[in-house]
């Protein structure tokens, strides 16, 4: 029979056990106690645009924790945004504060991890050995939630050709499978032009 997997947001027993700072202080990491321990980020309900709050918990992957595995691209290494956690702040990414906000809920806590904040990244033998244990980070998560970036106007063109490749795949090569690569290209452009003259969308 399967281990029943522990929900962390039920869980009192953060990884520091200080009062939230007023002052804005850095954030400092406690030390890890086992080689199975990982810390999950249990980032608190709001708004899209409110501020980032969470705070970080220590738990053991032999518990089974739920959480969700965040993977994205670090980007630059400029850290303009906070995460502000119950003893400090945490700076952050402009790419992971905008997987933050995009995957954080507005009702209730969630459970998350993303390399970037759940590890100590000043601590080199804990970054060395967590590194090392990241496909089971990722193996053992709820779910992997992919974070590609704030979207662009050239996202949605890109999306929205897909799109239009697709149905017009549908309605005409697969029914009109003897045109001549000629035809089907004069067909395909007649069409496009169709579609984005009646929709008024022009990429």
């Amino acid at each position: 029979m399967p281990q029943k997997r522990k929900a962390i947001t039920e869980s009192r027993q953060p990884c520091h056990r200080k009062r939230r700072s007023p002052d804005g202080d850095p954030y400092k990491y406690d030390t890890l106690d086992g080689d199975d321990e990982i810390r999950v980020l249990i980032l608190e309900p709001a708004t899209h645009d409110d501020p980032l709050r969470g705070e970080l918990k220590a738990v053991s992957m032999a518990d089974t924790p739920v959480y969700k595995a965040i993977s994205y691209a670090w980007g630059p290494a400029d850290f303009p945004f906070e995460l502000q956690l119950a003893s400090g702040i945490l700076k952050i990414t402009e790419s992971l504060h905008g997987a933050l906000r995009r995957f954080r809920s507005e009702k209730e806590p969630v459970a998350l991890w993303a390399d970037a904040v759940c590890i100590n990244q000043n601590n080199f033998p804990e970054r060395n050995s967590q590194v090392g244990f990241m496909a089971d980070i990722y193996a053992e998560a709820e779910e992997v939630l992919v974070w590609l970036g704030e979207s662009t106007r050239a996202d949605t063109v890109a999306f929205w050709m897909v799109t239009f490749l697709s149905d017009f795949y549908q309605r005409h090569l697969r029914t009109d499978c003897d045109l001549s690569e000629s035809n089907a290209a004069a067909n395909l452009e007649f069409h496009f032009e169709q579609v984005t003259a009646g929709s008024g969308f022009m990429p």
